[in-house]
């Protein structure tokens, strides 16, 4: 009589909405993966110039690169600001005497080509596979994973 009252699996049919969030979750597990075990590594090298060789000239060669997708992720929100000097106004009240030895130090700063930070990015990835999507970060990865499907996809 037990085998009777057995319960029977119904046949679940995923909609459009839950079919979304299963592909996000398993892309974000893979960016995820890959990001934790890809990192843009540079290092010196020596200068193959002679002349700069041999006053101890080094550049910087890539070893390790970030993966593809972060790369292109990131120069989807390029920064926009420019760095200015923080002692321009003295520099323009200055002789030019001074303002050669000062020109070490009237040095704009570098600042960072995007507005992407990889912490953050990590942490929005993580949201995404609790299939959650309230962070700015896990919003922009859900989009920028929805773009990347549909470009695969056709």
């Amino acid at each position: 009589m037990s085998a009777q009252f057995a319960k029977v699996k119904q046949p679940v049919y995923v909609g459009q909405a839950a079919r979304r969030i299963i592909t996000h979750r398993r892309a974000a597990m893979r960016m995820l993966s890959e990001l934790e075990s890809q990192r843009l590594e540079v290092v010196l090298v020596p200068s193959r110039d002679p002349d700069c060789a041999m006053r101890g000239g080094m550049i910087r060669a890539v070893q390790e690169a970030n993966p593809e997708w972060y790369q292109d992720f990131c120069s989807q929100f390029t920064a926009k600001r420019r760095a200015s000097c923080r002692r321009c106004y003295r520099r323009c009240q200055c002789d030019k005497e001074e303002r050669q030895r000062l020109r070490w130090r009237t040095r704009p700063r570098r600042l960072h080509d995007t507005l992407i930070k990889r912490q953050d990015t990590i942490r929005g990835l993580r949201e995404l596979i609790k299939g959650q999507c309230v962070s700015i970060y896990a919003q922009r990865l859900a989009d920028f994973i929805e773009r990347d499907n549909q470009r695969q996809a056709a």
